[in-house]
């Protein structure tokens, strides 16, 4: 079993925005895959289904952004999923947008979801990095990350995630550089 965690802000007032990235990355998932719902449980919006042969559990934490490592440590100690088998999708400031990167473990570079997450589960995930583009000043980054996407950029996002959900199943045999090779071939324009 596999657990998919899309990290983004509740209410109507977040759900266009950049910090919201994840929720877009599961919407599209259980959307694409027909995941069930399975409701609200363990500070979570819980889907599950199936990806190839593999199941996967899918999240969007309802604890807001600075609280997400309480929603997934439950949901990973109550189905005991091993560390090596969380996917977290979220937003990245220090990447153009809609570039994607991923690693394993690290630091947060001052992601609060990130921090919160590393604090109640470790650090040894896998963490999926979508681009959002970066604000000219430091000081922006607060407003930057909460503003909203304009409708062009809305469209090249969604188009990636797109593509990226069509690979899903090389992530899920961690075969990353398959991954975004797939993902570089197949580049969105804007």
């Amino acid at each position: 079993m596999f657990l998919f965690v899309g990290l983004g802000n509740l209410g109507k007032k977040y759900s266009d925005t950049r910090h919201n990235v994840g929720f877009f990355v599961i919407d599209e998932l259980i959307k694409k895959f027909n995941f069930d719902s399975l409701g609200k449980k363990y500070s979570s919006s819980l889907f599950k289904g199936k990806i190839g042969n593999d199941i996967v559990m899918a999240i969007k934490p309802q604890t807001m952004m600075n609280d997400s490592g309480t929603a997934v440590k439950e949901i990973k100690d109550f189905y005991k999923i091993p560390i090596n088998r969380v996917f977290v999708f979220y937003d990245e400031i220090d990447l153009v947008f809609l570039k994607i990167k991923i690693k394993i473990g690290g630091n947060s570079a001052g992601h609060n979801g990130i921090k919160s997450i590393d604090k109640l589960i470790g650090k040894n995930y896998n963490r999926i990095r979508i681009g959002i583009g970066k604000p000219l000043r430091k000081n922006m980054v607060s407003s930057f990350v909460l503003s909203s996407f304009t409708e062009t950029e809305m469209l090249a996002l969604k188009e990636k995630i797109h593509l990226m959900i069509t690979y899903f199943d090389t992530l899920l045999e961690y075969k990353f550089d398959l991954f975004l090779n797939k993902l570089s071939n197949r580049e969105v324009i804007i």
